[in-house]
């Protein structure tokens, strides 16, 4: 009878990461649209002729996205100013109360 085959949790851990880690590029590649086998194949420079054509048209979606990400970002920007000057302002009112407090404070431990 055969003993039984022993791994270390390393060994595990590496075996486990090779087959993990090419899932998530080629799931990441798939959720943001690209073709994950043509850019592995553009990467390791096997690519073809005919690839380098595929990969072209998804550049107009990408171009698609990146201007309506700028536009969602612009608008997430002045909404993070305009919520920066409130708070300035509200900082600043309190700070002119809690002076005047202080005054009061002075005056009444005087009486």
């Amino acid at each position: 009878m055969a003993s039984k085959f022993k791994l270390t949790g390393f060994a595990r851990f590496f075996f486990a990461m090779a087959i993990i880690v090419p899932l998530a590029y080629f799931g990441a590649s798939y959720y943001n649209g690209e073709d994950g086998v043509a850019k592995l194949k553009k990467m390791i420079g096997i690519d073809l002729a005919e690839d380098t054509h595929d990969t072209t048209d998804f550049q107009p979606q990408k171009e698609e996205k990146k201007t309506t990400e700028n536009k969602s970002n612009d608008t997430e920007v002045a909404r993070l100013n305009k919520r920066i000057d409130e708070l300035e302002s509200e900082n600043e009112r309190l700070n002119r109360l809690l002076k005047n407090r202080e005054r009061e404070i002075e005056l009444l431990k005087k009486k």
